[in-house]
């Protein structure tokens, strides 16, 4: 099998409009090279230039599939064996000399020097984009104050994270417009019922199938300052409704979906 034609979403956690790699040229053990286009409706496209925030994503996003490797058998090319996992990284220098623009295509190489004798240090700023997904209450606070321990003092973070409004603003158009014939879904009973409520009071539902965490606004203001961080502003990430629904109706227009992005600084 060409791995050109891999699904790279087996192996990555990330997923659309947030996922900064389309293939993977090239991977082993040390070494991984992959492609992404510059697409008009790519969220970190400004004035039709790939930003600087969407480079050092795509990087990372590049270093987790080397890292991710580990976690899947050799033979195991679509990934059915594959448990996904998230991570945190941290950049110690970058430099930036040029971004690209619409319709070109950036190749990206990483080459893994070390697994070993990694040590946290505090940071002036870091950009965590939809990595605190978990349905775990326990595991989600252990990120917030992680995540805060290692950012300086009047260091700056941004967070992006799926919002729960957006993911009900979608079931309610869905199933009072019948979109991807919603009306049929049979409605859960038994364990799985009582596991879905459970979820939904804490803001987790499902997406592909995996139970993933969805934050209110107001929900993430009163998180990040009992973390030590001082918001200084929330604002949505729109994407197209095709990323939300297979066949969205033609007249779907506005508002679109969306993620919520925070700016916030360490007390």
């Amino acid at each position: 099998m060409d791995i050109r034609n891999l699904d790279i979403t087996k192996f990555l956690p990330h997923r659309a409009p947030f996922l900064m790699v389309d293939h993977l040229l090239s991977i082993d053990d040390e070494h991984v090279s992959t492609s992404f286009k510059i697409n008009p409706d790519c969220v970190f496209v400004n004035d039709n230039v790939f930003n600087e925030v969407g480079l050092i994503e795509n990087a990372a996003q590049t270093c987790s599939s080397i890292v991710g490797k580990s976690y899947f058998e050799d033979d195991d090319l679509e990934g059915e064996g594959t448990k996904l996992i998230g991570f945190i990284s941290a950049i110690k220098k970058v430099s930036i000399y040029n971004c690209p623009k619409i319709g070109e295509t950036i190749i990206s190489n990483a080459n893994l020097k070390s697994t070993t004798n990694l040590k946290v240090k505090n940071y002036d700023s870091a950009i965590c984009i939809n990595a605190i997904l978990t349905s775990s209450l326990k595991k989600r606070n252990l990120f917030f104050k992680h995540m805060a321990s290692f950012i300086k003092k009047g260091g700056d973070l941004v967070l992006v994270v799926p919002s729960l409004e957006s993911k009900l603003f979608s079931h309610i158009i869905a199933n009072k417009y019948n979109v991807d014939d919603a009306k049929k879904d049979r409605a859960p009973n038994g364990k799985r019922a009582i596991s879905q409520i459970r979820f939904i009071k804490d803001g987790v539902t499902d997406i592909d199938d995996v139970p993933t965490k969805h934050f209110l606004k107001e929900e993430l203001e009163l998180l990040l300052n009992l973390a030590g961080f001082t918001v200084e502003k929330i604002e949505k990430i729109n994407y197209k409704w095709s990323t939300e629904f297979h066949k969205p109706p033609s007249w779907l227009k506005t508002p679109e979906p969306w993620d919520w992005m925070v700016k916030a600084k360490k007390k």
